[in-house]
C-alpha cells in the first residue's frame, strides 16, 4: 500500500471509526511535543510557522484531524501520521482477551527477530504499519523495558470500497508472563465474515502470534476467580477492592436466565426469580424469627437457594468496580472458545488504565486461588 492511500485510509479511520472523544484524545496527543499547537495560549509571540503547527483557527476536531494528516510530505507535516500510529498503541480498547504462557522470554529474543516477521516501531524512520488483508502477516513492534506490544494492523472495507485501519492489539507482559489482545467494535458494514467476526479475529491473531513468538498461549479459568471472589464475600472476607460480582445470564438444567444490569445505579443487579426470592427473605427476616421452626424454615430456603447458585453455570457476568466507577462485563467460552472475553462499559477516557486496574485485580485473586489449589 501506498503512503497516500495509507494516509487516506487513517483519515477514514480517524473521522468514521473514532468516536467524537477518541478524536479528541487524538488532536491532544498529537499536540505534546507542541509540533501541533492547538492553544492558542501556547503560541509565543514572534513564533513563525517554521516552529509549528497551528491548527486553533480550523474549526473542529475533525476538520483539525482531516488538515494534518491530508497535508502533503513536507516540512513540519511530514510523517505526521506517525503519532497516529503511537496512539494505536497507548489508547484505550473496548475489548480485551487475556491469556498465559510458560516459557521464558526477553526483549533481546524479540528484538532479534527477522524483519520479515516484524517490523521495530520508530518514530524518526519512514516506515508506516504493514497492512494485512491476505497472505503474510508482519506487526509492528513497540520494545519497552517489561513488555512488547504487537500491533496488528488490518485492511477493512465496505460495500462503497471505502477502507478503515483496523488494530489488534498484543500486549505481551514479560515478568508476569501474561498475554492481553485488545480490540474495539466496528460497524457492521465493514465486518467479513459479518458472522462471528470478532471470534474469526481473536482466534487469527492468537494463532500468527503463537507461531511468531513460539509458545502456547494458555487459557486463563476466569469462571473460577469469579467463583471465588463470589466464595470470599458470601464468607464476610474483606475485599480491598469495592467491587460487585453480578450474572447477566444464567444456565441451569436446559434453562436460560438473563439480567440486563442497570447502569450507573446503587441497586444491587440479580437474576430474575432467585434474586427476587433472596430480597424478599431479605425485607421479611422478621417473619422467620418467630420460632425455632420458622428460622429451621428460612434456612432450607436460604440453603435452597445457594444450591441453586452453585450449582448453575454463569456464562456472562458483570463486575462492578465501585471504587474506580466503571464495570466490566465478561463472557466466557466466548463463541464456544475456550476464552473469556472482557468488555469495559463507558467512554475509554482513560485509556487502558480501566482495563489495567481489572486485570490486576483479577490477577491477584487467581493467584490466591492457584495457592489454594
Amino acid at each position: 500500500m501506498e503512503l497516500q492511500e495509507y494516509k487516506k485510509m487513517l483519515i477514514n479511520t480517524v473521522l468514521e471509526h473514532y468516536p467524537v472523544y477518541l478524536q479528541s484524545k487524538l488532536l491532544k496527543y498529537m499536540t505534546k511535543d507542541d509540533r501541533v499547537i492547538n492553544d492558542r495560549r501556547k503560541i509565543k509571540p514572534g513564533q513563525g510557522s517554521l516552529l509549528s503547527i497551528d491548527v486553533t483557527g480550523i474549526e473542529g476536531v475533525g476538520n483539525k484531524l482531516c488538515h494534518l494528516l491530508d497535508h502533503a510530505e513536507e516540512g513540519l507535516y511530514a510523517k505526521i501520521y506517525k503519532y497516529v500510529e503511537e496512539f494505536e498503541f497507548v489508547k484505550g480498547y473496548r475489548y480485551a482477551c487475556i491469556f498465559e504462557y510458560k516459557e521464558d522470554l526477553d526483549i533481546d529474543m524479540i528484538s532479534s527477530f527477522d524483519s520479515s516477521h516484524i517490523q521495530l516501531y520508530y518514530h524518526d524512520n519512514d516506515k508506516y504499519d504493514c497492512m494485512w488483508r491476505t497472505g503474510s502477516w508482519i506487526p509492528t513492534v513497540n520494545l519497552e523495558k517489561d513488555r512488547v506490544l504487537f500491533k496488528y494492523s488490518v485492511t477493512l472495507d465496505n460495500r462503497e470500497g471505502d477502507k478503515i485501519k483496523y488494530v489488534v492489539l498484543v500486549v505481551m507482559e514479560l515478568n508476569s508472563k501474561r498475554v492481553s489482545i485488545y480490540f474495539d467494535s466496528v460497524a457492521s458494514e465493514y465486518k467479513n465474515p459479518v458472522k462471528d467476526f470478532y471470534a474469526v479475529m481473536l482466534d487469527t491473531i492468537k494463532r500468527n502470534f503463537e507461531k511468531l513468538i513460539g509458545i502456547n498461549l494458555l487459557t486463563i479459568d476466569f469462571k473460577a476467580i469469579i467463583y471465588y471472589i463470589q466464595y470470599l464475600q458470601n464468607n464476610n472476607v474483606h475485599l480491598s477492592e469495592n467491587i460487585k460480582v453480578s450474572a447477566q445470564k444464567m444456565k441451569r438444567d436446559g434453562t436460560v436466565s438473563y439480567l440486563e444490569a442497570k447502569k450507573d445505579s446503587e441497586e444491587e443487579p440479580t437474576i430474575p426469580i432467585l434474586g427476587e426470592l433472596k430480597e424478599w427473605l431479605r425485607e421479611r427476616d422478621y417473619l422467620f424469627e418467630v420460632n425455632e421452626e420458622t428460622r429451621r424454615i428460612k434456612e432450607e430456603l436460604s440453603n435452597f437457594i445457594e444450591e441453586i447458585e452453585q450449582t448453575s453455570d454463569y456464562p456472562k457476568v458483570q463486575i462492578r468496580f465501585r471504587d474506580k466507577g466503571f464495570h466490566l462485563e465478561m463472557t466466557h467460552a466466548y463463541k464456544n472458545y475456550e476464552y473469556s472475553v472482557f468488555k469495559i462499559d463507558g467512554n475509554l477516557s482513560d485509556d487502558r488504565e480501566l482495563i489495567e486496574y481489572a486485570k490486576a485485580c483479577l490477577d491477584k485473586y487467581y493467584r490466591e486461588l492457584e495457592a489454594r489449589t
